[in-house]
């Protein structure tokens, strides 16, 4: 297990230029019997979390991330006080993007379409009101 979570690590930090190859290699990897997905979840939701309290880029805060069963919560918040222009940008934009993030990184394309695993981003206001939730699930993933 602890080569598996190494290797987790070490595939969300590179992004291989051969995603047919890799997302095979993820599959065989994550079929494996032993594999408990929900620990998975919970191991991805804390690399998700070294970057809790930080900027993403210059908009965006942080803060953090939760996994429940096979479903990740990743959170961030606005640091700007956003205008209902940018407000309707974020919700035109932002799914797209967030389920081609997901969706073009190999492993994490093998666990939501293979495994059911399903990652949900949650943009917040700077008074903590949601202004969005947008969620990657094998649905979105073709």
């Amino acid at each position: 297990m602890k080569y598996l979570i190494s290797y987790i690590v070490m595939t969300m930090i590179c992004i291989n230029a051969h995603a047919q190859e890799t997302r095979e290699e993820w599959s065989k990897e994550l079929k494996k019997p032993n594999l408990n997905v929900e620990d998975v979840a919970t191991l991805l939701a804390t690399q998700f979390n070294q970057n809790k309290g930080k900027k993403i880029d210059s908009n965006t805060l942080s803060l953090g991330s939760t996994a429940i069963k096979k479903n990740i919560n990743i959170d961030n918040q606005m640091t700007n006080q956003l205008n209902e222009a940018q407000i309707e940008k974020i919700k035109t934009t932002m799914p797209s993007l967030t389920s081609k993030q997901i969706c073009s990184t190999p492993m994490m394309y093998v666990l939501v379409k293979e495994h059911g695993l399903t990652v949900s981003y949650r943009w917040y206001d700077l008074s903590m009101k949601e202004v969005l939730t947008s969620v990657v699930d094998a649905t979105v993933c073709k």
